[in-house]
């Protein structure tokens, strides 16, 4: 699949996002913040370098795949969230593309909390970047909200720490008070 928006075009906003403009936004991210991954392909990406997919049973799933990623999206969700919520969820799945899942391994070890607070950190940086290519305002203190509440009972390995822990540290790996975490 390929996006049918060329990088110099303005998304729409998540409420009137398709499909192609969620794997732009996804690709324009990854593109942004080059994450550390495991198929060492040079950057930029292109929508081509993503195996694309739906998904149901969770907000979106991304990993690293031969020769490119894997990204999964379930559109409706995405589509009734804000974009800090939206650019929230694309820093947790980019953390993925490094912290891939394995089988009988935890999906969301420290290390992978820690990526995700370091590609939210590289967006909030950027964000002028990112406001031109949605062609809106993004409420910072609002995004990284989201980022330090995203860890929830579903994600978080609680053999080895509590929700609350690691909505804690993600604040203090951003550099925010811990008045932040719900």
């Amino acid at each position: 699949m390929s996006s049918t928006i060329t990088p110099d075009e303005t998304l729409p906003s998540p409420a009137f996002m398709n499909r192609d403009d969620l794997l732009d936004l996804f690709v324009r991210i990854v593109n942004l913040v080059e994450p550390e991954h495991k198929y060492n392909e040079p950057y930029p990406i292109s929508p081509n370098d993503v195996e694309f997919s739906y998904c149901t049973r969770y907000w979106a799933k991304c990993g690293p795949r031969h020769g490119g990623a894997y990204y999964a999206v379930d559109a409706s969700y995405m589509k009734s969230q804000s974009i800090e919520r939206v650019l929230a969820i694309n820093a947790h799945e980019i953390a993925h593309l490094k912290y891939g899942v394995t089988r009988g391994q935890p999906t969301h070890p420290k290390e992978f909390w820690q990526a995700m607070a370091f590609y939210s950190s590289e967006m909030r940086d950027q964000i002028d970047t990112i406001e031109s290519w949605l062609d809106c305002s993004i409420d910072v203190e609002w995004f990284e909200r989201e980022v330090v509440n995203d860890p929830n009972s579903s994600t978080v390995d609680r053999r080895i720490e509590t929700v609350e822990q690691c909505r804690t540290r993600m604040a203090e790996l951003l550099g925010l008070d811990s008045e932040i975490v719900q």
